[in-house]
C-alpha cells in the first residue's frame, strides 16, 4: 500500500494517532497527510510540453496506467504559478494525462503553462491508508453505528464511510457502495470518528513536501482543508485572509479548529485573528493548526471559488 511503503527512499515517518472514543460515544480526529509519496516510474518528473483544458502532454513519455483505481496517481506542479497544486489523474495515454478536477486542488488548468515542471505522486485510498480490521488501525462493524467512521467532505456535504468487516463502504439510501478505492490525495483532510474506547495509530512514511500547497476555497459554504505538512502553522502564518474575496469581521469568513472536543471559531478583524469568548475578544494570531490535521473554512457569503497557498514553515 502507498501509506506503508513508498517506492522512493523515505526521508522520514510520522506516527498519526486517532483519539479513543468511549465505546458508545464518538470522538473526532482531523487527519491529513504530512508526508507524500513521489514515485520512480518512467517519466516520474520532468517538464510539461503542452496544456489543454482537461490535461497535459509530456512529449516522449511512456506512461503506463496511472489511473488504476487501486493505485492511482496525481501530478504535483513543482514550478510556475500553480506550484504545489495536485491534479488527480483520471485517465492517460502514453504521453497525455487527463485530470479529474473534483479530486484536485485546483478546478482547471488555468495558470499551468508549457515548461512548468511536475512530479508524479502516489495517491492513497481508504484501503491503502487505513487498511481493514485485521491491520489493527480501524474498528469495523456490520453497520455504521457500530464501526469507526471516516467523513470526507465532497460536493458540499460530509460523506461517511465505514468498514463492514469485508470492505470500506458508504450507504446511500438502500444501496451499499463499495469504497475501498476512494482516493485520498495528499491535500485531502478527513474526519476520523472513533467509536472504540481505545486510541489507535498508524505510521506514515514518505517525503517532506518541498513546495507550498494550494488550498481550494469553495465559493460558498464550507471547505475542509489540510495542513499537509510536518509542522504546525499559526493562523497568522496561514495567511488565509489574503485570499481573493476574503471577508473580514465577526460576521465575515471564519476558520474552525477542532480543539478538546469542540470546534472553536476564529475571524479576522482586519488586523488580527480573534476568537470571541463571552464578552471577551481573544487575540489568536498564534493559535496553531497542528501538522497532519484538518480545519474548516466557512465562507459567509457566496462568491467565486478562490485559492490560498499554504507556505512551508521550514527550509530544505
Amino acid at each position: 500500500s502507498h501509506a506503508q511503503s513508498v517506492s522512493s527512499t523515505p526521508v522520514g515517518y510520522v506516527t498519526q494517532t486517532i483519539n479513543a472514543g468511549t465505546g458508545s460515544g464518538r470522538v473526532f480526529t482531523p487527519i491529513s497527510l504530512p508526508l507524500y509519496s513521489p514515485t520512480t516510474i518512467s517519466n516520474a518528473s520532468g517538464s510539461i510540453s503542452s496544456v489543454t483544458a482537461t490535461g497535459v502532454t509530456i512529449s516522449g513519455a511512456s506512461f503506463g496506467n496511472l489511473a488504476d483505481a487501486t493505485s492511482p496517481y496525481s501530478l504535483r506542479v513543482t514550478s510556475g504559478s500553480l506550484t504545489g497544486a495536485n491534479l488527480f489523474i483520471s485517465s492517460n495515454t502514453s504521453d497525455t494525462l487527463t485530470f479529474n478536477f473534483s479530486q484536485s486542488s485546483v478546478s482547471s488548468t488555468s495558470g499551468l503553462t508549457a515548461d512548468d515542471t511536475y512530479e508524479l505522486v502516489e495517491v492513497d485510498t481508504l484501503n491503502s491508508l487505513f487498511g481493514g480490521p485485521s491491520d489493527g488501525v480501524i474498528f469495523s462493524g456490520a453497520t455504521q453505528i457500530e464501526a469507526d467512521v471516516v467523513y470526507v467532505f465532497s460536493g458540499g456535504a460530509w460523506l461517511s464511510y465505514f468498514h463492514n468487516g469485508s470492505n470500506w463502504v458508504r450507504k446511500s439510501g438502500r444501496s451499499t457502495i463499495i469504497s475501498d478505492d476512494l482516493p485520498l490525495t495528499s491535500d485531502t483532510a478527513v474526519l476520523f470518528s472513533r467509536i472504540s474506547d481505545t486510541s489507535t495509530s498508524y505510521v506514515l512514511t514518505g517525503t517532506v513536501p518541498s513546495t507550498p500547497s494550494v488550498l481550494k476555497l469553495n465559493g460558498s459554504g464550507l471547505s475542509y482543508l489540510a495542513n499537509n505538512t510536518p509542522t504546525s502553522i499559526t493562523l497568522a502564518n496561514l495567511s488565509l485572509q489574503t485570499a481573493a474575496g476574503f471577508e473580514n469581521g465577526a460576521t465575515g469568513d471564519s476558520i474552525y479548529i477542532y480543539t478538546n472536543g469542540s470546534w472553536l471559531k476564529y475571524n479576522y478583524d482586519g488586523t488580527d485573528w480573534i476568537r470571541k469568548s463571552g464578552r471577551s475578544t481573544i487575540i489568536s494570531n498564534d493559535v496553531e493548526i497542528p501538522s497532519g490535521s484538518g480545519f474548516v473554512f466557512s465562507k459567509s457569503n457566496s462568491g467565486n471559488e478562490a485559492s490560498s497557498t499554504l507556505s512551508l514553515q521550514y527550509s530544505l
